[in-house]
């Protein structure tokens, strides 16, 4: 069974985009490996005071937000950019698949706007979370179709919160039926209905969940890749693929995602063959 972790960056209302991105482990023996790597860097870095309850969080890293294991007036910026594109390079070096969806909001609400006019503006805030993360969760799908083992499956674990809760159970009921096909871009719906994603999303705290914490930083590194932002290059090509293997925009340059990773030969020739 394969696990795949999803996480968000750039949920605030003023940021540009929303990035989802999710870190596929296929084996327990890899899962043991992540967990070691973040255990390790949080032993290194880290102050025991600070350490119960602690977890890798790119954002506040990056920024030094004031509280935080890495708060900027101990830690200068260069040594925080450097430790959140090494928790990125995890990716890397355990050769983990990365899958990742970005929509840029304001086109996003446009569209929903004109489509639907009375929507309330929370409402439009939560279909666009809903749209990234079904367009990242059919990049799973895609993954295992195309990439994965003919008889693998894969279960979604995402970060537990009230609001997400409801969000992702209600996006998986959509990725399970055919007639949603339309809410996503062509390229994206090729396997629909998605079948190799079984049972209900798992959600999980950061503090138990080293995968969900790679994801977290995953999304933010390539979040400031699409910004533009500072670092933002540097800190995405800790994972293999940028920008190799990303999908052209949507033509509406709505929205694009990507398959991100190391493939050998055999699953490269595997890719475009779909697989019931």
């Amino acid at each position: 069974m394969h696990r795949a972790y999803l996480d968000e960056a750039g949920i605030s209302k003023s940021e540009q985009f929303l990035v989802v991105a999710g870190v596929i482990v296929d084996t327990d023996e890899k899962w043991r490996s992540a967990r070691s790597a973040i255990e390790s860097l949080a032993d290194q870095l880290v102050p025991r005071p600070k350490r119960k309850g602690f977890v890798f969080h790119a954002k506040e890293i990056y920024h030094g937000e004031g509280g935080s294991a890495f708060d900027r007036a101990t830690h200068s910026h260069a040594d925080r950019v450097g430790l959140v594109r090494r928790v990125v390079s995890i990716v890397d070096e355990l050769n983990l698949p990365v899958v990742f969806s970005c929509v840029h909001k304001g086109r996003y609400e446009e569209k929903a706007r004109t489509e639907y006019p009375n929507l309330k503006p929370k409402d439009l805030a939560g279909n666009c979370q809903a749209f990234a993360f079904g367009m990242c969760a059919t990049l799973v799908e895609t993954y295992m179709r195309e990439i994965a083992g003919p008889s693998e499956l894969a279960c979604l674990i995402v970060e537990d919160n009230d609001h997400a809760r409801t969000l992702i159970r209600e996006v998986q009921d959509r990725l399970r039926n055919e007639d949603m096909r339309v809410l996503f871009p062509p390229a994206l719906t090729r396997y629909f209905p998605v079948s190799r994603i079984v049972d209900e999303v798992t959600f999980a705290r950061k503090t138990s969940s080293p995968l969900l914490q790679i994801a977290d930083a995953c999304a933010f590194a390539l979040k400031r890749y699409f910004d533009g932002a500072r670092h933002g290059e540097e800190l995405a090509q800790a994972i293999p693929g940028v920008p190799s293997i990303v999908m052209d925009w949507a033509e509406d340059r709505l929205s694009t995602g990507g398959l991100l990773g190391k493939w050998s030969e055999e699953q490269l020739a595997n890719r475009g063959r779909e697989l019931r």
